[in-house]
């Protein structure tokens, strides 16, 4: 899915959980977030954290969530997966 900004290029947590809402109402099977469209490589990661928080703690367990958690330095790769695991937990 896309991830949506404000014009002032942060990310736009109200139309994020809009988006997912208006995914899951259309029966979306699951969410592949920070991915595919490719702008999650070109995210900081605490942008991809707040992405991954929010997607996560609004879909509440309605579909799967998969969490791009690649990146150029292993160290975010690593935080990035360790804080997706996490998240996973608190729902």
């Amino acid at each position: 899915m896309i991830t949506p900004f404000t014009e002032d290029d942060e990310v736009n947590p109200s139309v994020l959980e809009s988006l997912v809402e208006r995914l899951i109402e259309k029966g979306i099977g699951g969410l592949y977030i920070c991915g595919t469209t490719g702008e999650g490589i070109y995210m900081l990661v605490l942008e991809r954290k707040l992405v991954a928080k929010t997607v996560i703690q609004k879909v509440s367990q309605w579909v799967p969530v998969i969490v791009h958690a690649g990146a150029v330095a292993v160290k975010d790769t690593i935080d990035l997966s360790q804080h997706a695991k996490k998240m996973v937990h608190l729902v």
